[in-house]
């Protein structure tokens, strides 16, 4: 469904095997996104579909319930039904790199079963892309662990999982984890609570940093830092492992400028 998920599964097919996102990196909202025609063509032509699961995309979901065979659901694994969070409370799989790790065996079962990949080497790019992934992990660590426990406000709840391997402190959010709005009162006790909190700054997705989020930011005497949790217009699924590790080492970066802040 979206680039991370994609690059999930280039990082275990074999050499040749088209992998795309059906979600391109135009800017698109995963949790509010309409199909076009076309993208309708793609979701039926293709031979494996692998979704996120658990409502990220409720107009992709809808659409591949039809499938056959069915869609590989990657909240519906179990590595990610032990995750914590629970996948539906927190639909951003690919941003706990653990969970990802745990995840690609599968995605390398499924490419065997469905006659794409030699299950052998799809099980063996599997470890290999799961090693790949933890050798940056340790700088990241170190990078952020100065920083726990500093308080930060986030526009969009997409950010959870990469905090919660990282053992930074919970985000206050504008938005859940769906990207829904918070009512009234829960706004003004968000403020109340970032002031009283000292939080550092305000983390946004692009579209909201122009609009909504800056207002926030603007209200609140924060600066505001732009995150994306799908890796932006410059992110390759192609790259496969090696596009995971520059979403996750951008993303540090951001929670660094972010709670580096004074």
């Amino acid at each position: 469904d979206v680039g991370p998920v994609a690059a999930m599964v280039a990082a275990v097919a074999p050499p040749g095997l088209e992998v795309a996102p059906l979600l391109g990196a135009g800017g698109e909202d995963p949790h509010h996104a309409a199909l076009r025609p076309s993208d309708l063509r793609r979701l039926h032509a293709a031979r494996l579909v692998v979704l996120t699961g658990a409502a990220l995309a409720p107009a992709i979901e809808r659409a591949a319930a039809r499938l056959a065979p069915a869609p590989l659901i990657l909240a519906e694994l179990p590595a990610a039904r032990a995750a914590q969070p629970a996948p539906q409370d927190d639909p951003h799989l690919w941003l706990d790199p653990a969970l990802v790790a745990a995840l690609m065996p599968a995605i390398a079962e499924e490419l065997g079963r469905r006659g794409l990949a030699d299950p052998a080497a799809a099980q063996a790019r599997a470890r290999a892309a799961a090693e790949a992934l933890a050798a940056g992990d340790a700088a990241r660590r170190a990078r952020l662990a100065p920083l726990a426990g500093r308080r930060y406000v986030v526009w969009h709840d997409a950010f959870g999982r990469f905090a919660r391997h990282y053992g930074l402190a919970p985000a206050l959010a504008a938005t859940d984890a769906a990207g829904n709005p918070l009512g009234a009162r829960s706004r003004a006790a968000l403020i109340a609570a970032a002031r009283r909190l000292g939080a550092r700054c305000v983390l946004a997705d692009p579209e909201a940093a122009e609009g909504p989020a800056a207002r926030l930011a603007e209200s609140l005497g924060l600066p505001l830092v732009v995150a994306d949790p799908l890796g932006g217009p410059g992110f390759r699924p192609q790259a496969g492992a090696a596009a995971l590790a520059g979403l996750w080492d951008g993303l540090a970066r951001a929670f660094a400028q972010c709670l580096d802040e004074q």
